[in-house]
């Protein structure tokens, strides 16, 4: 760049100005921008900068070709001129036309980070943070991402993918149980049912047709055929029980249900206490219990339980995950709290799910839509179910009415 005091320079600088706007002022904005950057290479101005934008913001929606050229000249801008929040707003917006969601990210957060107080950069990032894509894909049935793997069904055919939508080489099952430790998981294909790994490496045979199935942890899984659950060993064989539900075991533990009583027992069957419950909340990897909390409803009311002490009282409540902030219902509203029963969100949706990789589902009593830790609505009420965010950035939710389930993932992940 050239910057010179002399009249002749200045003569110069300012025809190419004068010629510059009576082109923009006829529409050709073409030949204004070639007049704004002679001007340019003579003084490198921010009010030329962004008469330049200007032509090319016009000139853009005639012609959507020039776009290389209008955010290069954007980028431009903004180098020389980065306490400009126009030019960054602007050059973030043309990255977002191309979905360059991750260049829209890094020159906005950037901004902030370097001191930039703008409220429109702030919304416009809070924007591309939670922006998302929609598979193409959609499913009649799901269970929630356990071990890195969701179980999907298509018309009564289920298979596996993995967290973030990709395939594996699961494919026509008849039935496909959620994934446990070592990748093991009980499937029934045409022919029989089975233990299986990751790999596809059968590990058991069962006897029977399998039509649910838990989680295999600490050598045994949950299995249930038309007259309930019990507990098999990784070969398919029988151990104990027969329940009306049964959940994993986690340190020698699980809590399971006969009829309309909750209890725990251990791994031989026996219970580990006359204690009962009328229900026991099973997170989403089928354990009752999380960093020592169980959610358990005793006399009409869910508490936390921790330490032989009960928290709280709550008319309905939902899964603990590792964020710790669980969504739970008082007087037929929800909010969250803490492991200790400490409020962190006030009791105001219609209906929730706790919080799970920094998002929770909130319903506002027909859609469904995602809050951040502080409670801000992040994703508009635009779904019709929802699912927990898992640690690929991504979520099952219902995108129509129909009830078909879709994978959403963030464009942004860290």
């Amino acid at each position: 760049m050239l910057s010179d005091d002399s009249s002749e320079t200045r003569e110069a600088y300012e025809d190419h100005i004068e010629a510059a706007d009576k082109y923009a002022e006829r529409g050709l904005y073409q030949k204004a921008i070639e007049e704004y950057d002679a001007a340019l290479q003579i003084q490198n101005t921010e009010t030329v900068w962004t008469a330049v934008l200007n032509a090319y913001e016009k000139r853009y929606a005639e012609d959507t070709d020039i776009y290389e050229n209008y955010l290069n000249a954007a980028r431009a801008a903004f180098s020389y001129f980065s306490d400009n929040s126009e030019y960054l707003l602007k050059l973030a917006e043309l990255y977002l036309v191309r979905q360059e969601y991750e260049s829209a990210y890094k020159v906005l957060n950037d901004a902030l980070e370097q001191g930039m107080d703008n409220e429109r950069v702030s919304e416009l990032l809070e924007k591309v943070r939670y922006s998302y894509d929609t598979g193409w894909k959609s499913f009649t049935e799901v269970r929630t991402c356990v071990n890195g793997f969701y179980a999907v069904s298509e018309s009564g055919v289920w298979t596996y993918i993995e967290e973030d939508g990709t395939n594996t080489d699961f494919t026509k099952l008849q039935m496909a149980g959620p994934v446990g430790e070592s990748g093991i998981r009980v499937i029934r294909d045409e022919d029989r049912g089975q233990l299986i790994n990751t790999e596809q490496v059968v590990q058991g045979i069962l006897s029977f047709d399998p039509i649910d199935a838990g989680i295999f942890s600490e050598g045994l899984v949950a299995i249930a055929d038309d007259t309930g659950y019990a507990y098999y060993d990784s070969f398919g064989d029988k151990q104990f029980g027969n329940y009306t539900m049964a959940g994993t075991f986690t340190d020698g533990q699980a809590a399971v249900q006969q009829e309309d009583t909750w209890s725990i027992v251990d791994k031989e069957g026996d219970r580990i206490s006359e204690e009962t419950y009328e229900d026991i909340i099973l997170h989403a990897d089928g354990s009752h219990i999380k960093d020592g909390v169980m959610i358990a409803k005793k006399d009409g009311m869910y508490r936390l339980y921790k330490d032989g002490k009960a928290t709280g009282e709550y008319c309905d409540a939902d899964i603990i995950t590792e964020d710790n902030m669980i969504a739970v219902c008082i007087e037929d509203k929800w909010g969250y709290v803490d492991t200790e029963g400490n409020e962190l969100i006030p009791p105001t949706y219609a209906e929730a799910k706790s919080f799970s990789n920094g998002l929770a589902a909130v319903s506002d009593g027909e859609r469904w839509g995602f809050i951040d830790a502080s409670g801000k609505l992040v994703i508009d009420y635009t779904f019709f179910g929802a699912d927990y965010f898992n640690s690929m950035k991504s979520c099952m939710v219902v995108a129509e009415p129909d009830g078909a389930w879709q994978l959403i993932s963030l464009n942004i992940t860290e």
